[in-house]
C-alpha cells in the first residue's frame, strides 16, 4: 500500500510543478514584449545589411530573420516564413548553380549556366520582389513601427 502512495506523490508533485511553471511563464514579459526586445537588438545589424544592399547582404540577414521569427507573435510568423522561404530559395538556387552572390553583382547571369539553373535562379530573384514578399515585408515593418515603436526597413 505504501508503494502505491509513493508513486502517487511524485505524480502529484509533477502536476503542481507543471502548473506552477505554466503560471509563471505567463508572468513577466509578454511574447509581444520579448519580440520587440529582440527586434530592437537585431535592428542595427539588419539596417547595416540593408544599407550595403546586394544579394550577399540579403543572405546574411537570414540568421537575424530566423531569430526574429522565433520570437515573433503568432500573427507575424507567416510573414517571416515568406521572407525566409524566398531567401532560402535564393541561397539554394545559387548553391545549385555553383554561384556566389557576388557572381551576380553586374546583374548578368554567367553564360555557362544550365537552362535549369538559370530558370531556378531567375525565379528565386524574381520572388524577392513578388507581391507576397512585399506584403510580408510591409506587415513586419508596420508592426515594428506601430507596436514596437522601432523603425525597420526590410
Amino acid at each position: 500500500m505504501s508503494a502505491t502512495r509513493l508513486r502517487a506523490i511524485p505524480a502529484s508533485l509533477l502536476v503542481v510543478v507543471l502548473l506552477g511553471t505554466a503560471l509563471l511563464a505567463g508572468c513577466g514579459e509578454t511574447r509581444e514584449e520579448r519580440y520587440c526586445a529582440v527586434l530592437s537588438k537585431e535592428r542595427p545589424g539588419l539596417t547595416a545589411l540593408a544599407e550595403r544592399g546586394g544579394l550577399q547582404m540579403l543572405l546574411k540577414s537570414i540568421p537575424a530573420l530566423t531569430r526574429l521569427k522565433a520570437a515573433a507573435p503568432e500573427d507575424l510568423v507567416d510573414e517571416y516564413q515568406v521572407l525566409l522561404n524566398a531567401l532560402g530559395d535564393l541561397r539554394d538556387a545559387l548553391a545549385e548553380a555553383g554561384l556566389e552572390p557576388a557572381d551576380l553583382a553586374d546583374r548578368e547571369l554567367p553564360e555557362s549556366l544550365s537552362k535549369t539553373d538559370e530558370e531556378r535562379l531567375l525565379a528565386a530573384v524574381n520572388n524577392l520582389t513578388s507581391a507576397q514578399m512585399t506584403a510580408a515585408s510591409e506587415g513586419i515593418e508596420s508592426h515594428a513601427q506601430d507596436v514596437c515603436k522601432v523603425g525597420l526597413t526590410l
